[in-house]
């Protein structure tokens, strides 16, 4: 909404997933207590690290709207 187009465009949901985690990061246990339990978590996923803020990303967004 802030950017006219979505932010994380993706085409299914496994490819939506793999566009939240190349910007934010895939989730793992020292970012996310339990993730690991979650019933559709897959250790097989990529691995990539969260750039440093969504709001280099954005470019458009306040510290509380990125909260």
């Amino acid at each position: 909404m802030l950017r006219n187009s979505p932010l994380f465009k993706g085409d299914c949901e496994i490819s939506q997933l793999f566009c939240i985690f190349q910007i934010l990061g895939t989730p793992n246990e020292k970012l996310w207590p339990g993730v690991s339990l979650l019933p559709n978590y897959n250790s097989d996923f990529p691995q990539w690290q969260p750039i440093s803020s969504l709001n280099k990303y954005v470019h458009l967004i306040n510290n509380k709207a990125e909260d």
